[in-house]
């Protein structure tokens, strides 16, 4: 997730970045709105929280008792607004570097070199999504159904290979 702070500071950025993503910019707009909307409820909220504060010390309850119903108003709203603010955050990507390539997929991505020859079967060979489909390892629907499209779930001895192959790549930072 982008730092708000980032997102203010470098907006147009921010914007071309969503954009060449291919995401809509006006989410960046949509964020600062609601960004703004949220800081000026959470001042008013603690403007009130530092009155009712001071009026509870002075032992005024009429007063108090205003400054408590309007909390009551204000807080569910920035809870409310928070809500919004973080679902529309959430939904703004990583910007992607100045020289990664622009394209609508990754059939747009460009090879930048090639080490070795590749292997020559006597056979079609099958990637690790076919193998697993075949062995009844990996399930796309349900792995869709959750997390979006591109994702699966482990099965089986999916699964112990999958926790295998981390605990090897984990194993290697710490020796």
């Amino acid at each position: 997730m982008l730092d708000i702070q980032f997102i203010r500071e470098n907006t147009d950025k921010v914007k071309k970045g969503v954009s060449d993503k291919q995401f809509d910019p006006k989410l960046v707009d949509r964020v600062l709105d609601v960004d703004g909307k949220r800081r000026k409820l959470i001042v008013e909220v603690e403007e009130l929280r530092a009155k009712r504060n001071k009026v509870s010390e002075e032992k005024n309850i009429e007063e108090g008792k205003k400054i408590k119903e309007e909390l009551k108003a204000k807080e569910p709203q920035l809870t409310k607004i928070e809500e919004e603010y973080n679902e529309i955050i959430n939904q703004i990507p990583n910007l992607p570097l100045d020289a990664t390539p622009i394209g609508k997929s990754e059939k747009d991505n460009v090879e930048v070199r090639k080490w070795g020859e590749p292997k020559k079967f006597d056979f079609t060979p099958k990637d690790h999504l076919e193998l697993g489909k075949s062995l009844g390892i990996l399930d796309f629907e349900a792995g869709a159904k959750v997390a979006g499209s591109q994702f699966y779930f482990w099965y089986r001895e999916g699964a112990a290979l999958e926790l295998a192959l981390v605990q090897y790549a984990m194993k290697g930072l710490f020796l």
